[in-house]
């Protein structure tokens, strides 16, 4: 049998798949289904959310490690799309956890730093 049958096509090289089996994409899957789930539950545009989510992330940016702050500088609308959805996971966990600590009446402050960890790992860090 000659390799040149066993060949993949372009689009199916082994690269792609590789990274269509990485857990980074299973957590940006499960992050933006619980991004649209809370869009939902806000009547917010995923737009809006996005925006938010920004803001957020540039408020809080001095609780994120030394190499996440430097992709908060400057306007929100110029972060990159890394940026973008590392904000996304942070407003999300950020958001969560104040919800949570309200239904428990626990008048304890969020610690932004912690939340920061746990979007990095959502996420997936830096590239």
């Amino acid at each position: 049998m000659s390799t040149a049958g066993l060949k993949k096509p372009a689009g199916g090289a082994g690269l792609n798949e590789k990274v269509n089996n990485s857990s980074y994409n299973k957590n940006l899957s499960q992050l933006y289904c619980r991004v649209n789930a809370l869009c939902q539950r806000w009547d917010m545009t995923r737009e809006d959310f996005a925006r938010a989510a920004s803001v957020y992330a540039l408020i809080f940016r001095d609780s994120a490690p030394r190499h996440i702050q430097l992709l908060y500088t400057g306007k929100p609308s110029l972060y990159s799309e890394h940026g973008k959805q590392l904000a996304l996971a942070f407003f999300l966990v950020y958001m969560e956890a104040s919800e949570r600590l309200a239904a428990l009446n626990d008048p304890a402050d969020l610690d932004a730093r912690e939340c920061w960890g746990i979007a990095i790992d959502l996420a997936g860090g830096t590239p």
